[in-house]
């Protein structure tokens, strides 16, 4: 008789047409299943191959369960909220993977203390989180991205195109009836970013906007349309409002020449496919991840930017090496290859 497969509930927010979620909705599932796993794909939202946790909590009864990926760690994770993060203390495994944590949700001291009683394995993407972890009693690995093992191959590149990726979730600060400052400030943003995106055509550039997210309450499409609207020179222009998958996305990225980034995995697959990027930070994870790949000069606060920032942040992506990435991929392939032996370490059916 065979042995039982380990069954494997992978919980996070997926199922929301979002291209980080789904990059690694589809890669976790795809190695911890060549690892031996029979992996169920859990979220808040019922979509095809996504079931849905809130309504069927059936992950609990999972040899394992996978909370992951992405910067989720905070109290209003759905499977956390509202008295499930007590009773995953409950279920028989629980291993962290692929995520970040982020100092403003660690000063709940009393979630911190919930996440300690879970005595989990955790795999962390960036080294801030492994120390936030460590200064409060638990132990955790570094292990990049898993996007940064995909296939770095691309094809042929389309001359002088600039890929551009919004971020939704900021840029509609715009629409803050209740908050003017803010709501000017975002927009004043967007018309700095539409004057640098029409300086860059003045030079042959063409411009390809291309959505991240496209949901009902999150489109990357309404905050690149606002910034293609601004734009005087939009014949150098195309706004892409299809609906992507993560392989199509990853695929336009990839023929581009060069990268303008709002969003965390859109500048890992610049990363991956050797396009020089510029990252438009609004979040500490872009910021330390720019900072760990040596890319700093080829970022700028996206809120206190000047023109001449994103020229100085421009011309430094087009003089960048790339070829000093492929020892940050071949070290990420490494790196989740000794996780892979940790893994059926771990995991052994008893």
């Amino acid at each position: 008789m065979s042995e039982r497969q380990r069954s494997v509930a992978l919980c996070g927010f997926y199922g929301k047409h979002n291209y980080g979620d789904d990059l690694m909705a589809d890669c976790l599932t795809a190695r911890l299943t060549s690892l031996g796993s029979t992996v169920n794909v859990f979220s808040d939202t019922t979509q095809p191959g996504v079931h849905n946790g809130l309504k069927d909590p059936v992950y609990l009864t999972s040899d394992t369960i996978v909370i992951g990926g992405g910067n989720i760690i905070g109290p209003g994770f759905w499977a956390f909220k509202d008295g499930r993060l007590e009773e995953l203390t409950k279920a028989k495994q629980i291993v962290f993977l692929n995520v970040g944590v982020t100092a403003d949700y660690f000063a709940d001291k009393e979630f911190v203390s919930q996440l300690r009683d879970l005595r989990a394995n955790w795999w962390v993407r960036d080294l801030e989180s492994v120390k936030l972890l460590a200064d409060e009693g638990m132990a955790a690995e570094f292990l990049p991205d898993i996007s940064l093992t995909l296939d770095n191959s691309c094809g042929t590149r389309n001359e002088k195109t600039l890929a551009v990726l919004l971020n939704a979730y900021p840029m509609n600060d715009i629409f803050k009836a209740n908050d003017i400052y803010r709501s000017t400030q975002v927009m004043q943003t967007a018309r700095l970013i539409a004057h640098h995106l029409d300086w860059m055509v003045s030079f042959g550039w063409k411009v390809c906007f291309l959505p991240c997210h496209v949901s009902a309450t999150v489109d990357d499409r309404l905050a690149a349309g606002i910034v293609y609207g601004l734009m005087e020179r939009k014949l150098g222009a195309e706004w892409v409002v299809d609906k992507l998958s993560w392989t199509d996305l990853m695929a336009r990225v990839a023929s581009c020449n060069l990268v303008m980034s709002m969003r965390y995995h859109a500048s890992t697959t610049a990363l991956v496919t050797g396009t020089p990027f510029v990252d438009l930070v609004h979040h500490a994870k872009n910021k330390q991840f720019v900072r760990s790949v040596g890319a700093e000069h080829c970022a700028v606060d996206v809120w206190h930017a000047s023109h001449e920032d994103l020229i100085q942040a421009t011309q430094a992506a087009e003089n960048f090496d790339t070829s000093q990435w492929s020892d940050i991929t071949t070290k990420a392939q490494e790196q989740w290859r000794l996780f892979d032996k940790e893994w059926l370490r771990i995991t052994s059916v008893q």
